[in-house]
């Protein structure tokens, strides 16, 4: 159980979670296992603050299989799970409807001039049916073994994560004259690949070690009530998360005769010789904020992690180093130059 609080302020928290599981093995090489976990957050509505989240697995040691035996062969396992996570850590009191000081309004008392009083309106309208964010995970891998040396894991996964918490005034019209809540109803996908490798040996009294590590994983948004936009190329949706817009250049202004030539309407800033010179996406002859493309590059989340590391022992005297990083492929590298506007 985990609890904050704050002294003469409306902004507690609790959580608590509850957690079992099973696990069971058949002849050393058939394994199953199951786990059901329940949470509870005060920052849900009273009747609504359980959420109840399973999980399942299976696996097969085909190693253990007498087809399977060899005196090279340590480990051959191959093995799949799908589970649902929640979670619920949001500002406190969005499930309440609060009011605030409004406009002031006249009224007369006899013969006084007209008195002033302030009002009161709405300044936030709860969200009624808030709840968790789920992610449902699906996840299948190979762990092999071989010759007491080498090592090789290769995982692939699927992340569908529901009911994220996005704004509502996409889906909304602005006539509402209000804030409108944020709902419970944003879906992203997220799908990729591991892949570890490592060799173990010793060379007489030197033992070392030898691995490497590399992840692939991409993140599509599917829906986050997102706002109308005149073109399909300026739409978040369908995209990765964090992407980076910008406008596409296609040259630079060498003097005031190109720019005189051109003969564009530029509404970002004032063009001198020496600018770079922007695609007009759409046709316009003005070159504005619906000019701008995805770039391809997301500034949240890398698409490919790496990492390489060696160790080696000698008599109890040892070291370990790991070189790690990150990278992103070029999926929108056709453009001759790009600038990102943050």
């Amino acid at each position: 159980m985990d609890k904050k609080s704050t002294k003469d302020q409306n902004t507690g928290r609790a959580f608590m979670d509850i957690v079992g599981s099973a696990h069971y093995s058949y002849a050393g090489k058939y394994l199953a296992d199951f786990s059901l976990s329940g949470s509870d957050s005060s920052l849900l509505k009273p009747g609504n603050r359980w959420g109840v989240f399973p999980s399942v697995g299976a696996g097969w040691v085909l190693s253990e299989e007498n087809f399977m035996k060899a005196p090279w062969l340590n480990l051959f396992k191959v093995r799949a799970s799908y589970g649902i996570a929640g979670r619920a850590d949001y500002a406190v009191n969005l499930y309440k409807d609060l009011w605030g000081t409004g406009n002031a309004f006249f009224f007369r008392n006899g013969t006084n001039a007209p008195v002033s009083s302030a009002g009161m309106k709405y300044t936030q309208l709860g969200i009624g049916d808030l709840t968790y964010e789920k992610s449902h995970k699906f996840n299948v891998g190979v762990d092999f073994k071989a010759f007491n040396k080498l090592g090789i894991t290769l995982d692939a996964f699927y992340d569908h994560r529901t009911d994220i918490l996005v704004g509502g005034t996409g889906a909304v019209s602005g006539v509402f004259g209000m804030s409108v809540p944020q709902i419970n109803n944003g879906v992203i996908d997220n799908r990729g690949f591991e892949a570890a490798l490592s060799w173990d040996d010793n060379i007489g009294d030197l033992n070392y070690h030898i691995g490497g590590q590399f992840s692939f994983a991409r993140n599509k948004i599917v829906n986050q009530n997102e706002q109308y936009r005149p073109y399909d190329y300026l739409k978040r949706t369908g995209r990765e998360m964090g992407i980076n817009w910008g406008y596409e250049v296609i040259g630079i202004y060498k003097s005031q005769e190109d720019i005189d030539n051109r003969n564009f309407k530029q509404l970002l800033s004032e063009v001198t010789p020496g600018d770079l010179m922007f695609k007009d996406q759409n046709g316009d002859g003005v070159i504005d904020s619906y000019d701008q493309i995805p770039l391809g590059y997301s500034s949240l989340c890398p698409e490919i992690y790496y990492s390489f590391d060696l160790g080696a022992e000698w008599k109890g005297i040892g070291f370990n180093a790991q070189f790690q990083g990150v990278g992103t492929t070029a999926r929108c590298s056709t453009q001759p130059a790009s600038i990102v506007l943050s």
